[in-house]
């Protein structure tokens, strides 16, 4: 046990960039443990990803790969882990391929008895499926590394999403899975301010919606941005005969009234802000406000 959290200790400082070791030794190291489930997703993911600037070949092209996959699928080891199952279908989903990654999606559903599995129709569809399996699961993001869809397989839903937004990105579908994934991270606002900018402007995007946005702009310490936000919101809210929900709203995400007084203030017209951030602009934290969400 004590071999095992050390060498996936070194794998993941060694992923994450913190740590430079001779490239076969963490594989050599994880090949010789006891077969956990642990090991054996760590092994899937040191076995699929291929060193910085080098491309990942094809599941085929990729022996290692290939055989721990074949070797999972034969014996049906580990079928209701769900961290195996992700490693195995991300390592294909990687290299965009749906065919390999399928019947991972499908043991997993088997193996825990879950309802009939939605069938995936495509790699972007794929994605956004595990995307949704692993917010269940808890699985939002993982604090501190820094995702690369080029070679990371993804291990949580954030990560299953930006890997989506590859392939199909940016549709309405995926805009509404990232806002409700980062609804729940604070770490991820930046994030969310650009997916909320862009579901506003939306023709027919609800008040609420726009709420949601101006709360955000907020959080990012933009002040005025976000109160006119507000203000509008409220107005379009009143109009539709549903200003107690409107305040409802502002009394749950500031009880002391703040939000109200600060309505009071708000600009009349949009200050000079970036309404139209787009995702890929905000996908790292800016240097000044990042660390503080």
């Amino acid at each position: 046990a004590g071999a095992e959290v050390l060498w996936l200790a070194l794998f993941h400082r060694m992923r994450s960039g913190a740590l430079d070791l001779p490239p076969d030794a963490v594989p050599t190291a994880l090949d010789a443990l006891p077969d956990t489930s642990n090991s054996m997703s760590a092994r899937l993911r040191a076995a699929a990803e291929p060193p910085k600037g080098h491309p990942a070949l094809p599941v085929r092209e990729t022996p290692a790969l290939a055989d721990l996959l074949d070797r999972l699928l034969a014996t049906g080891a580990h079928a209701d882990d769900v961290d195996v199952n992700v490693a195995a279908a991300g390592a294909a989903l990687v290299r965009g391929d749906l065919r390999a990654a399928k019947p991972f999606w499908y043991r997993l559903h088997q193996a825990r008895h879950l309802r009939q599995p939605e069938k995936p129709q495509s790699v972007y569809h794929a994605c956004l499926l595990w995307a949704e399996l692993l917010r269940r699961e808890g699985r939002d993001a993982q604090p501190g590394f820094t995702y690369d869809p080029e070679r990371h397989c993804p291990e949580a839903a954030f990560e299953m999403l930006v890997l989506a937004q590859r392939h199909n990105g940016n549709d309405l579908e995926w805009m509404r899975g990232v806002e409700r994934l980062t609804s729940r991270r604070k770490a991820l606002t930046f994030y969310r301010l650009g997916i909320l900018a862009r579901l506003a402007l939306e023709p027919g995007a609800p008040w609420r919606t726009q709420a949601e946005y101006g709360l955000a702009c907020l959080r990012a310490y933009r002040v005025e941005q976000g109160l006119h936000e507000l203000a509008d919101a409220g107005r379009r809210a009143t109009a539709e005969g549903q200003e107690r929900a409107f305040m409802r709203l502002l009394d749950g995400y500031a009880p002391g009234g703040h939000l109200r007084r600060g309505l009071d203030v708000a600009p009349a017209t949009p200050p000079n802000a970036e309404a139209d951030i787009s995702p890929d602009a905000t996908a790292a934290p800016p240097a000044d406000d990042g660390d503080r969400t």
